[in-house]
């Protein structure tokens, strides 16, 4: 797999070893920080801006990705967006809400934006993290421990959570085996939550 890294001054750059050899590939220069995010294919990447209101997708031919659509927005999303069912883009915005945008429109979902009961701490993640309802839900961490689940209409379904996804900096991840979420603590390993919120792996 490839790896890609943005930088702060707006340069986002594709990593690929070739025959031994890491090989640089710069993808997009947006002149200010960004976030960067991809599609489970690999081949569209949406770029957030922190302190500007858009986001531009961009589509791979070969090895290039073009920029095929930016859309304005209200307030910045602060982190990188996540990609949801349906089309679906996830983020936190500067007002600490939850925002939901058509990636093929750019409009805001109903329901949306959600107002979160304390900070967000990174990107959402979308896992199925509740076996009484159909679907995906929406994971969003918070600073200090602890996370909050809304549905796909943007309602507040639980904060079950709390206290189990420590320290600020921790890794947050879909766990697509077990259809739960993976939280990886600093320094101390990590556990897995599976559909009714239990630890299965630690």
């Amino acid at each position: 797999r490839d790896i890609v890294i943005a930088f702060i001054d707006g340069k986002v750059y594709n990593y690929h070893f070739n025959s031994g050899n890491l090989i640089q590939t710069l993808l997009t220069d947006a002149g200010q920080t960004t976030g960067v995010s991809f599609d489970s294919t690999g081949q569209e990447m949406t770029v957030n801006f922190p302190i500007s209101n858009k986001i531009s997708i961009y589509k791979k031919s070969g090895t290039i990705f073009s920029q095929i659509k930016t859309f304005s927005l209200e307030q910045p999303i602060i982190y990188p967006v996540t990609y949801g069912d349906g089309g679906i883009l996830y983020g936190v915005n500067k007002e600490n809400k939850l925002v939901a945008i058509n990636k093929n429109t750019g409009i805001m979902v109903a329901g949306f934006p959600a107002s979160l009961k304390k900070n967000a701490a990174d990107s959402p993640v979308c896992a199925d993290v509740d076996g009484a309802n159909a679907g995906k839900e929406v994971v969003v961490p918070f600073y200090f421990g602890g996370g909050a689940v809304y549905d796909s209409q943007g309602t507040f379904l639980s904060n079950n959570l709390e206290g189990k996804l420590i320290y600020s900096d921790h890794g947050l991840a879909a766990d697509e085996s077990r259809g739960g979420i993976y939280s990886n603590y600093k320094d101390i390993g990590g556990s897995v939550f599976n559909q009714n919120n239990k630890t299965s792996v630690s």
